[in-house]
């Protein structure tokens, strides 16, 4: 039986971890037209692959604020602490297209922006995507993106569509750089080693995955080991603390899954993973993870948004 104490701390805590992440998903309703304006010429130095730099939880760079609407009096906050802060994590390739840019998220999102004064412009506004990642709907309001050699910052305001509730998710400081295709050694360097999950909280939300049984929602902690060793030139496998091994490839300072999805055989429990992101600086990491595991009488779908682990 869930206790009052735990069924409360749930009322906060999945709604604002199914919300949390903004940027990805299926293709957006509005695709189609890159909107008007004067466009320039000087688009070449938006084009290519962009990390999010490693998030800094104690200030702002690449911490994403998700909270209620300022006229909506009755909004639950997403999380007991107030508004809930989001690390960002993965990659976005940028090609030119008639009259604009095209940014293809790592989820499978795409974005048209047009350049204006020399920086990147959502175009039309209010671009809507249903994430099938996280199960989540959103508008994004206004993206702009400047770029100076191999950074880039970009602001991005955006609405979270809950059933019943929306949130308004703000990114002032976001921070990216350009990579190539293949990793580096230092790349890799990055990941090798035996890491630990950092302990759990309900708060922050840090490390709760959600976990989905038919009409059973439940949250539990992410804990134990994942090992990186390398396999060949950007490639790495991790395994987990249940001893399934994952194909991972490289560049820059994140790492995503080879192929998927994946799967592992457990013999009683097949897991298969269709989403994994992990950005590193060769200290911490966080990453963003959605799995399905499976066995003769039951299937459960397991979403960790807010992962953080510390290498030992």
């Amino acid at each position: 039986m869930t206790s009052r104490s735990t069924t409360h701390r749930l009322r906060w805590l999945l709604p604002a971890l199914l919300a949390a992440t903004v940027i990805g998903g299926a293709v957006p309703a509005t695709a189609g037209t890159s909107g008007s304006g004067a466009t320039g010429s000087g688009v070449q130095e938006f084009l290519g692959r962009w990390n999010y730099d490693q998030p800094d939880p104690d200030g702002t760079r690449n911490m994403a604020v998700l909270r209620c609407p300022a006229d909506d009096t009755d909004c639950a906050p997403p999380s007991p602490a107030g508004d809930l802060a989001v690390p960002q994590v993965g990659d976005v390739v940028y090609e030119a297209e008639p009259g604009g840019v095209v940014a293809r998220t790592d989820m499978g999102c795409v974005w048209h922006f047009v350049e204006r004064a020399g920086a990147l412009e959502l175009a039309p506004t209010g671009q809507y995507c249903f994430n099938p990642v996280y199960g989540v709907g959103y508008t994004i309001t206004d993206w702009r993106i400047t770029a100076r050699g191999d950074s880039q910052r970009e602001v991005i305001h955006a609405i979270s569509h809950r059933p019943g509730q929306d949130y308004e998710f703000v990114l002032e400081n976001g921070r990216r750089t350009r990579v190539g295709e293949t990793g580096t050694a230092a790349d890799v360097a990055r990941f090798l080693g035996d890491w630990e999950y950092s302990p759990a909280s309900a708060t922050t939300l840090t490390n709760m995955v959600v976990v989905r049984e038919g009409t059973t929602v439940r949250a539990e902690p992410a804990t134990g080991l994942v090992s990186f060793r390398r396999q060949r030139g950007d490639g790495v496998i991790a395994q987990t603390a249940d001893g399934c091994e994952w194909q991972m490839v490289i560049r820059g300072n994140t790492a995503h899954l080879a192929t998927a999805p994946q799967v592992c055989d457990l013999g009683d429990t097949e897991v298969t993973l269709t989403h994994w992101a992990i950005a590193s600086d060769g200290h911490e990491q966080f990453s963003l993870l959605k799995a399905v595991h499976t066995t003769p009488t039951t299937e459960s779908h397991r979403l960790l948004t807010i992962g953080h682990l510390s290498r030992l």
